[in-house]
């Protein structure tokens, strides 16, 4: 299962993301944290949200599927996206905005 344990969160840093950079800005690491109960948080470059995840099995694999709100460059952001886990320390996915830009990224755990 990509998020495992409970009651702590899991939390990744990102490895270079060819859209947006590896910085989250203002000198802080890109990070994405996911908590059991279907909720998270991420950031990277100028945008940041709130995420509402499943997990869904897709041949044989496991996959989690997100939708996201929140800010990009200060203004209202919203999209969606899925991430998978490569190894137990690794991830990877996407992440697409609304009516605009998408981007995949890689992340390790930091934890």
């Amino acid at each position: 299962m990509v998020v495992a344990g409970t009651g702590t969160a899991r939390g990744y840093r990102s490895a270079p993301v060819p859209s947006f950079g590896v910085r989250a800005g203002a000198g802080r690491a890109a990070f994405i944290e996911l908590r059991p109960n279907g909720d998270g948080s991420f950031g990277f470059v100028a945008v940041e949200g709130a995420i509402d995840y499943r997990v869904e099995e897709e041949a044989g694999e496991e996959i989690l599927r997100f939708s996201w709100t929140g800010f990009g460059e200060n203004d209202p952001a919203s999209g969606r996206g899925w991430l998978r886990r490569v190894t137990t320390d690794r991830i990877e996915g996407h992440f697409y905005f609304q009516r605009g830009d998408e981007s995949a990224f890689a992340a390790h755990r930091s934890d």
